[in-house]
């Protein structure tokens, strides 16, 4: 058995791979194994894979069921105590399963909820990304909520907390199934952030969150918002309020009210403008409706 289990769910990411299995392979921490989760890919995903011809990566090939499903599968197949995470394009540094290791070893902090810091790469430099502050007098929680800099790839989970808590599976396109998830983990369990920063991710046009807005995507990270709190009252009522959750979705409203825009998707930014305005009216939301017009004009169009 391996004392952490990484699990890397993967579709048509053959050409981007191998960057995040060699960063895995490159650890001083050794006793891993790394379970790729092959999502219904249709290129050479797994050739890539296996010519590592490294016994500690397993390859497992699903039907397409996105990333929440791939992952819970990875979870299932995990036999390590400790559960780390990496996307297909994104990498660890040399000393991440390390830092995870010494402070388990140190701390003996049982089934917890482990973070380290993450640097954003963008054009060849590396941004820090927000460490919670423990003194900030915030629960984790809130925190998690209001930045949603928390990605998989920092974290470390102890597998019974995987057991009880699960990625949802029902929302296909919300791209909001790990903060869902983290929410959760962090009120449930103890929450450690390291301050350590010992992972990067990998900025390009092909990552998900970069694609076009479908009016799906919105729909289904809207629906997995209101799931969370629909569904979670008693566990969040002590950490997060009714208003904490209704700023955070007119939040989530603006923000691909302002994607769809510079996209110049005036159809869709017309749709999640009467949707936002509906939601939460505001001076704001007035304020943006000549904009949408402007925008299919090329003005007021920035670049990113």
């Amino acid at each position: 058995m391996s004392f952490f289990s990484i699990i890397l769910p993967t579709y048509n990411r053959a050409h981007l791979i191998s960057k995040g299995i060699k960063s895995v392979l490159d650890q001083s921490f050794t006793d891993w194994e790394l379970i790729v989760v092959d999502d219904g890919s249709t290129d050479n995903t797994k050739d890539v894979v296996t010519s590592f011809n490294e016994p500690r990566i397993k390859y497992i090939c699903q039907a397409n069921a996105e990333r929440s499903v791939a992952r819970n599968n990875g979870i299932r197949n995990a036999e390590g105590e400790w559960i780390c995470f990496l996307d297909s394009d994104d990498y660890f540094l040399v000393n991440h399963l390390e830092t995870f290791h010494s402070f388990i070893k140190d701390t003996n902090p049982g089934p917890s909820f482990l973070v380290t810091g993450g640097y954003d790469e963008k054009e060849g430099a590396f941004v820090e990304k927000p460490l919670y502050d423990s003194d900030s007098g915030h629960h984790p929680a809130k925190f998690i909520l209001d930045q949603t800099t928390i990605t998989p790839i920092s974290v470390c989970i102890h597998k019974t907390c995987l057991y009880k808590h699960k990625f949802i599976e029902k929302y296909k396109k919300s791209y909001w199934e790990d903060t869902h998830l983290w929410i959760r983990l962090a009120i449930d369990f103890p929450f450690y952030q390291l301050s350590n920063f010992t992972n990067v991710l990998a900025e390009h046009k092909g990552r998900s969150v970069n694609s076009k807005i479908t009016m799906e995507r919105v729909n289904d990270h809207i629906s997995m918002i209101m799931h969370l709190f629909e569904n979670y009252q008693n566990l969040l009522a002590n950490s997060l309020t009714t208003t904490d959750y209704k700023k955070y979705i007119d939040r989530k409203y603006r923000m691909f009210l302002y994607q769809a825009r510079q996209n110049k998707q005036i159809m869709v930014a017309m749709n999640i403008w009467s949707k936002a305005i509906f939601y939460r009216p505001s001076t704001y939301l007035i304020s943006e409706f000549p904009k949408i017009c402007l925008n299919k004009l090329n003005i007021g169009i920035h670049d990113r």
